[in-house]
């Protein structure tokens, strides 16, 4: 695993990435290696880019999958351009890839170009792959804070005691409304009627808090006719679940069968 600081011109400050690659140590006997993948793997609200190599068994997966996995730093930023702020969904958008392809050499074409993410990962990924679907060719989803506007209100009462009001309200303004171009449900239906939309995976745990919020989006893509893949088992908003729905999202998105492919 690489960990580095590099400059953003977007958000005009250094910031941290992890990179793991896929080497051939001959300690894991790889699902597939003819064909090099990278996915973009977010953190959640109260993390940064190592919450993935410290509760997940990422490394060994990207050998098992071959997929090299970049994992950035965005705080608590809910992956948006702020109002008066840092432009951190600029800076995912366009600043970490150009960096990624100089130093790295990995695939920038859209078919083996991927994003994932847990928690506020999960809606940055679906904001970064509905916003750009001509980059992205698959999503994944894992128990995403896909309402910005609903979070925004159990801020405001106390439901969700680990933000407050004020810093939600960095983002937007304070009595502002979530703009189209950052509502997960909003982008969803704008590129549901593309024929370049990128696959699309969902997982929540059904003693997660946001279940209601993922089934809502669920039913949401199925009206839409997205045809995505939406799953829920026994799991709450933690890393038992995700190290299962991460290893689920890469077998759906590179083509495996789910029924017939172990867990690693």
């Amino acid at each position: 695993m690489f960990t580095g600081s590099i400059w953003s011109p977007s958000m005009k400050m250094t910031t941290r990435i992890n990179v793991i690659l896929p080497d051939a140590s001959g300690d894991c006997d790889p699902l597939q290696n003819d064909e090099l993948y990278v996915m973009y793997l977010l953190h959640g609200l109260t993390a940064n880019g190592d919450e993935w190599p410290r509760f997940t068994n990422i490394e060994y997966l990207a050998k098992k999958y071959n997929v090299a996995f970049v994992m950035p730093d965005v705080d608590r930023s809910f992956y948006t351009d702020m109002l008066n702020g840092i432009r951190y969904f600029t800076y995912l958008a366009y600043d970490l890839p150009a960096f990624v392809n100089q130093w790295f050499r990995l695939p920038t074409d859209r078919a083996h170009t991927l994003v994932a993410g847990e928690s506020m990962g999960g809606y940055g990924a679906c904001k970064l792959a509905f916003t750009y679907p001509e980059r992205y060719g698959g999503v994944a989803t894992l128990s995403g804070a896909l309402d910005l506007a609903g979070f925004g209100q159990m801020c405001d009462d106390g439901t969700f005691p680990d933000m407050h009001r004020g810093e939600f309200d960095l983002l937007f303004g304070a009595g502002n409304p979530v703009p189209p171009e950052a509502d997960a449900f909003a982008l969803l239906e704008r590129v549901a009627v593309r024929s370049d939309r990128p696959r699309l995976c969902q997982f929540c745990g059904t003693s997660d808090f946001l279940l209601d919020v993922n089934r809502r989006f669920d039913a949401r893509a199925a009206e839409l006719g997205y045809d995505h893949l939406y799953l829920e088992w026994e799991g709450d908003h933690e890393w038992r679940f995700w190290q299962v729905a991460i290893q689920r999202a890469l077998q759906y998105l590179l083509g495996f069968n789910l029924s017939t492919t172990p867990l690693w």
